[in-house]
Formats: C-alpha cells, structure tokens, sequence
C-alpha cells in the first residue's frame, strides 16, 4: 500500500502526547470493484486491512495505540459513483474521524 507523503512525514511529540490526542478513528474504503486477489476475500476486507496498516504507521509514529480504533466500510460508503477509473480512484480511500466529544 502506498502511503500520502503526509503520513510518512507523521511525528507525534511523545512528551506532549497523553495530553493531546484525542480519540480517532480510522476508516479504510474501497470502490466497488470485484477483488481479484488471494490477499484479500472481499472488499471489505482489503478496507479494513487499509485502516490497519494506517494505525500500525500512526503506532510507529507515536501515536496513543489507546486513543485509535479501525473501521472498514468496504465499498458501502463512496464519495463518487463508481463509474469512471477516476471516481473509483477517490473511493480507495482512509478517512480519519476525530472524536471532539471528550
């Protein structure tokens, strides 16, 4: 999986850090495309093992692994109709929701 150069620049000032994250989800989206893959049963599966692989590079960083949780929604919750290679593109995606409520 290939990784936006923001996540790899990630750091996490340790000191400061059990003050300041607060919770967050990760959330790992696919398009609607048939899996092709021995990896990988279903579409929901590769998004989940999306989130995962984002929270084991938030973990490397410095993140609380506490304060992370993972979701995969598969190909259930798009942002564009699956009906161009460049729509699809935007559905491959991983969303990070910040619980604000704590």
């Amino acid at each position: 999986l290939n990784y936006h150069p923001v996540l790899r620049d990630l750091k996490v000032d340790k000191n400061k850090a059990k003050e300041t994250q607060l919770p967050l989800t990760i959330v790992g989206h696919t398009d609607s495309s048939p899996i092709r893959s021995k990896r990988f049963k279903n579409n929901l599966e590769l998004s989940a093992a999306r989130a995962v692989n984002t929270l084991r590079l938030f973990i490397k960083c410095g993140y609380d692994k506490k304060a992370l949780s993972v979701e995969g929604r598969g190909e259930f919750d798009p942002i564009a109709p699956n009906d161009t290679p460049a729509n699809r593109a935007k559905n491959r995606r991983v969303e990070f929701v910040i619980d604000l409520s704590v």
